[in-house]
């Protein structure tokens, strides 16, 4: 399906109820509960973005109050957070969640929450909707981008990623940084504007140039050069890009692909502080966004509830607790998990045909022990001593005559 189909299936389907959990047994029923969860606050959408701005506006004040670096690296990491969020309500206007007239959600959308972080909602949403479409498979821009980069291979131990997270806090994913605005800064949604006439697509371009104008004359004038670049473009290509990897992390990475329910993976009690940075707004419910997109933010806590009550759903969705939490379960440790759909198709697969990397993930199974680091237990793995048999024998026959 192109760009131009999926968008134009898109602004069809965004006022309808988009029953993708249809699928689930016993979800029928609550097709009423999702009709009326679906329905749009206005107030509420407007008073997160108000929100947002308010927290960040108080940061800028703090920090520049005061002369400790320290201040300074709280509002920067606050500002960052908020960054976060206002990313989040971009990606309820990707699917019209802000207003219904499509017009002025996009123009809200781009005013307040997009076009600061230099994105645009249109090039998101051209890059987004096929990966709701089509979870991975070869249409989804999200999975084709990561499927080919080292660092997004899992199992991936814990220490792994949180040098790859402080790396991104650090800096040096900058460039890394710089191609992800521009798949989402509007060349991915050439396709969709030709659809449109020259005047119009003349007219966004200089509704963009004159806001950045305005923005950047606004900031010369009163001196916020320096106060802007530290506190607000410096956190967008460090902390924030740390904040996105875990985020993206914890959506789909080390996930099942067998069943809807595996696919994306739900947060379900983060702490406070994750709250605050990186769960802003539900974003942690991704599981229940996929299943219903037409439910915006404030109604998933609702609907992930209504969902609990259907057995499947509460046994086989694919949750944790928290994104780094000491207690129960976390996305931190679930990241370094080998899944029992992975180890069976390992077990599939010609002995011949088993790639370097995908040797060492069936060592990884035979060696590791229960309780250490990215530990498989048999629970975890549904590996029995038959099984674990089966792979040493595979593993010889795989190995160089």
């Amino acid at each position: 399906m192109s760009t131009v189909a999926i968008q134009d299936r898109a602004n069809r389907d965004a006022d309808s109820i988009l029953l993708h959990g249809a699928r689930l047994t016993g979800a029928k029923r609550l097709a009423p509960v999702i009709r009326d969860a679906s329905q749009l606050s206005y107030w509420k959408g407007f008073a997160a973005i108000a929100f947002d701005w308010a927290v960040i506006a108080g940061s800028f004040a703090m920090a520049m109050h005061s002369s400790n670096p320290l201040v300074w690296f709280v509002a920067a990491l606050l500002i960052a957070g908020r960054q976060h969020a206002l990313l989040v309500l971009m990606h309820e206007a990707t699917h019209y969640r802000i207003v219904r007239n499509h017009a002025w959600n996009d123009r809200i959308s781009n005013w307040f929450l997009a076009w600061p972080l230099f994105v645009t909602t249109e090039g998101f949403r051209a890059d987004h909707l096929p990966h709701h479409f089509h979870l991975f498979t070869e249409q989804d821009p999200e999975w084709t981008r990561k499927r080919v980069r080292p660092e997004f291979q899992f199992p991936l131990s814990q220490k792994n990623f949180l040098v790859l997270v402080l790396k991104d806090a650090l800096g040096f994913s900058i460039f890394k940084m710089f191609r992800l605005l521009a798949n989402f800064s509007g060349a991915q949604q050439q396709e969709t504007l030709k659809k449109q006439d020259a005047g119009k697509r003349r007219a966004q371009r200089i509704e963009r140039l004159a806001y950045y104008a305005i923005l950047f004359a606004a900031v010369g004038y009163f001196g916020l050069a320096v106060p802007v670049l530290l506190l607000w473009v410096l956190p967008a290509f460090t902390l924030l890009f740390a904040i996105l990897r875990v985020r993206n992390v914890a959506e789909h990475s080390n996930v099942g692909v067998d069943h809807d329910l595996e696919m994306s993976r739900n947060v379900v009690a983060p702490t406070m502080l994750e709250r605050l940075v990186l769960a802003p707004h539900n974003v942690g419910l991704h599981l229940t966004h996929h299943l219903y997109p037409s439910v915006p933010f404030y109604n998933l806590g609702r609907i992930h509830k209504e969902l609990q009550s259907i057995p499947e759903y509460a046994s086989d969705s694919l949750s944790v607790d928290t994104y780094f939490g000491l207690w129960g379960t976390s996305v931190l440790r679930d990241i370094s998990r080998t899944r029992r759909n992975e180890i069976t198709e390992l077990l599939h697969t010609s002995a011949d045909t088993l790639s370097e990397t995908e040797m060492d993930r069936v060592e990884q199974v035979t060696e590791e022990t229960p309780g250490g680091e990215g530990a498989c237990e048999q629970t975890s793995c549904g590996l029995d001593e038959t099984a674990d048999s089966t792979v040493d024998s595979r593993i010889e026959q795989a190995q160089p005559a």
